[in-house]
């Protein structure tokens, strides 16, 4: 059994101060971001969207763009928060035309062979500009 990622408290207290709207989880695949979603959803009593569910495409990485929409408009438009967590969170995000109140990076390498897209998308989004970081799992 895996061990709760550390620090998780801590960003549970500096989300809880904050009070955002939209939280994205981002970080490679693997380390844990789903655990840590589904952790602060029922910690905080609200959804998380996990983008795996709606992927089509790994090369290039592609999700159903109208189906992500639809499920975090519903939350957003009624002003009720939501967590969305996956590999390239802030690009999928952009897709939808939505940006995120408060970013968690999880740090970790992942494992399904998106190395090259992931140097790619980490060069532009930055990282070190999440408003939270922590370690991932390691195997």
């Amino acid at each position: 059994m895996k061990a709760p990622i550390q620090r998780s408290d801590e960003l549970l207290d500096r989300i809880e101060a904050r009070r955002p709207l939209l939280i994205a989880i981002d970080g490679a695949d693997g380390i844990g971001k789903s655990s840590l979603a589904s952790w602060l959803a029922w910690q905080l009593g609200m959804p998380a969207v996990h983008l795996d569910l709606f992927l089509t495409s790994l090369h290039p990485i592609q999700w159903l763009g109208a189906d992500l929409k639809r499920a975090v408009d519903r939350r957003l438009d009624l002003k009720r928060p939501v967590i969305v967590e996956g590999v390239m969170v802030l690009d999928a995000l952009d897709q939808i035309g939505r940006k995120a109140d408060f970013v968690v990076y999880v740090e970790g390498v992942g494992g399904i062979g998106l190395a090259e897209q992931l140097v790619e998308y980490q060069d532009v989004r930055r990282p070190s500009s999440a408003d939270f970081s922590l370690d991932g799992y390691s195997d």
